[in-house]
């Protein structure tokens, strides 16, 4: 397995030629998919003076090498030879993520940390689970000693473009309304993803939750949300996804 970081040049254009390279040196067509890590890899530092670690693992069952590549700021490129597992601990602080070979490869990223009895998964997300309108996440456990944590991304086709999203929370028994947010999310780049964080209440007496996030207004965008709940004696995580 090798890796090399590519400083100063134009990602997109450097997953094309790789991609082009595999076609050349294999004969066979090269797939590639966008996939989105929703947490950093790495090390990095939580509420309550918490500390972090999240690692991702790359499992390659094809029989020619596949790269995972970034863009933005850092422009990155990882590579993983055939019938071979990497183990990253330590990644560029990157949403969206290019994957080739994407249906020979299996992505599996993980956080835990000191005082964490077992590690918690974290979704993966490809393009296609991102919709136009509502993401549905039920199950939301409620407690006193629980803190969420709602964080919702948001692709744009368009640049300078802001998206209205209504985040509403019901009883899951009763359906009675808990609360309800307006969030207006912006996009600057292009082909652009963004994203919001937001604390959600967590004292509705031990009822599980049901959030629904909509984007209220027609917009060339699709979104895709999660949440996490947190113990905040024990540190372990639970994740809520659509």
């Amino acid at each position: 397995m090798k890796w090399a970081s590519r400083k100063g040049a134009e990602d997109m254009k450097v997953v094309l030629k790789f991609i082009l390279f595999l076609v050349f040196l294999t004969g066979v067509p090269v797939s590639a998919e966008r996939v989105l890590f929703p947490v950093p890899v790495g090390v990095f530092a939580g509420a309550h003076q918490s500390l972090w670690r999240t690692s991702l693992t790359i499992t390659n069952f094809g029989t020619a090498p596949v790269v995972l590549s970034t863009g933005g700021g850092i422009p990155f490129s990882l590579f993983v030879n055939p019938q071979s597992t990497l183990v990253v601990s330590s990644l560029p602080n990157a949403y969206w993520w290019t994957i080739s070979r994407d249906e020979e490869v299996a992505l599996h990223l993980s956080v835990g940390g000191e005082g964490r009895r077992t590690e918690t998964e974290i979704p993966v997300v490809r393009d296609d689970e991102f919709v136009p309108d509502v993401v549905h996440l039920t199950g939301i456990p409620v407690e006193p000693e629980t803190r969420l944590l709602l964080r919702v991304f948001a692709i744009l086709d368009e640049p300078n473009t802001t998206v209205p999203m209504e985040v509403v929370m019901r009883d899951g028994l009763t359906h009675s309304v808990l609360g309800a947010w307006e969030r207006n999310v912006a996009v600057r780049d292009f082909p652009g993803i963004t994203s919001f964080s937001m604390p959600l209440p967590s004292s509705f007496g031990g009822n599980v939750v049901v959030a629904n996030v909509t984007v209220t207004e027609a917009a060339e965008s699709r979104i895709w949300a999660f949440v996490t709940a947190t113990d905040n004696v024990t540190q372990e995580i639970h994740t809520v996804s659509p």
